[in-house]
């Protein structure tokens, strides 16, 4: 992002994790295109377009947050990692999609094929991967004694932590790490 809040991207693109309609690759920074699309749906102030406020990337999908605290995601979605399924059936999305299944989001950190975002209120979020119980939503055991995991497009609170608690968050390729405000409650 710039001053103007516009979003530049670059790099592997084979999943559209860049958000340029395409799935080429590009070695240099391309603008991706606000006007006309699902990041223009509000102005702001003097008829502006809202500016990009954060961004974060996992493996082969990207999020934007945008200054009105509109997330939206782009890229692969085989684990439901963006926060919803795609309409048309694919496990990928090309260019700017709304998640709808969190609102106020501050910021965000993603990994492998997840999500951990922080709300305004300082409430912990998680979407996506659970193959290895990232999410902390172990379903059970199987009959063979193998954990049962749900990849899922809708958000879930982190209950380990409290309202207004996790001051940070970081990530690693399947893990995350959080500093809460005060000693868990467990």
């Amino acid at each position: 992002t710039e001053d103007s809040g516009d979003l530049y991207t670059f790099g592997a693109n084979q999943c559209g994790q860049l958000g340029i309609d395409s799935m080429v690759d590009s070695s240099v920074p391309r603008k991706v295109n606000r006007e006309g699309s699902a990041l223009a749906r509000q102005r702001v102030g003097e008829n502006k377009l809202p500016a990009v406020t954060a961004c974060s990337c996992g493996e082969e999908f990207s999020y934007v947050i945008m200054q009105d605290r509109r997330v939206f995601a782009m890229g692969l979605n085989n684990k439901q990692q963006l926060g919803f399924q795609n309409s048309d059936g694919e496990d990928f999305c090309k260019v700017p999609t709304e998640v709808k299944c969190v609102d106020n989001i501050e910021w965000l950190v993603c990994a492998r094929g997840m999500t951990y975002a922080v709300d305004q209120e300082g409430t912990c979020w998680t979407w996506g991967i659970n193959t290895d119980d990232e999410m902390n939503m172990f379903r059970g055991v199987n009959s063979s004694g193998e954990y049962i995991h749900d990849n899922d497009t809708s958000a879930r609170q982190v209950r380990k932590f409290r309202q207004n608690e996790v001051l940070s968050l970081a990530c690693g390729r399947r893990h995350f790490i959080a500093v809460a405000r005060s000693p868990a409650p467990y």
